[in-house]
């Protein structure tokens, strides 16, 4: 019992933050393979990590190729080691990220992929586009984008948009898929809504008596 005391003061006792700025990036990757990822929209790219570890330090890099700039973090060691990002996307950016934990999308506007195949992925608002694959649920609130593509392992996708999309399109799901479009408004063409699940199917808009479309399933 004296062993487990000692190693888990050693884990919470050694913690340190550092900030990477990226400037003007008009693609990013940012690859996590030690905690989970959040991402809000700013005038400039920066990633901010929070770091906890027992015996070795997460390792962080950042590099730059012409307009692409890739962030990796991974632990490289089997003893307790976590890194919490913190990115900051400049808007009309294309942006990537690779997460072995829970990706949360506060604010984005560009063209966006999420790949967690292990974890869960909640968005915000987000325009311009969004692909996501997840291994957990996946939920999104007030999406302005033209086109969502999402697939999960998970039980759900439950997602609402703020302004029409084009084309969606859902995969998987064991238990639910709920899409609520926005209010129907004159001059507006009904989205091309497409979903392959198992689970239910509940497709409509945000004001009662709005029309439901039609699921190609």
């Amino acid at each position: 019992m004296i062993i487990v005391f000692v190693l888990a003061v050693g884990w919470f006792d050694r913690s340190a933050e550092s900030t990477v700025e990226l400037g003007a990036p008009s693609r990013m990757l940012v690859v996590n393979m030690a905690g989970p990822v959040r991402v809000t929209t700013g005038e400039s790219a920066s990633v901010t990590h929070r770091d906890s570890w027992m015996l070795q330090r997460p390792d962080v890099s950042a590099a730059s190729r012409g307009t692409e700039t890739v962030v990796r973090v991974r632990c490289e060691t089997r003893m307790p080691c976590r890194s919490a990002l913190e990115v900051v996307a400049p808007p009309s950016v294309e942006l990537v990220i690779v997460s072995s934990d829970i990706v949360s999308i506060d604010r984005f506007d560009g063209e966006l992929t999420v790949l967690a195949d292990d974890s869960a992925v909640a968005l915000g608002p987000v325009s311009g586009s969004a692909r996501v694959v997840a291994g957990g649920d996946i939920t999104g609130t007030a999406l302005r984008v033209d086109s969502f593509d999402a697939s999960t392992l998970g039980d759900s996708v439950a997602v609402s948009f703020e302004s029409e999309p084009t084309i969606v399109f859902v995969y998987g799901a064991n238990d639910r898929v709920e899409l609520t479009l926005p209010a129907a408004s004159d001059g507006v063409s009904e989205a091309e809504v497409t979903v392959d699940s198992v689970g239910e199917v509940v497709i409509g808009r945000s004001q009662p008596g709005g029309t439901a479309l039609d699921v190609d399933g």
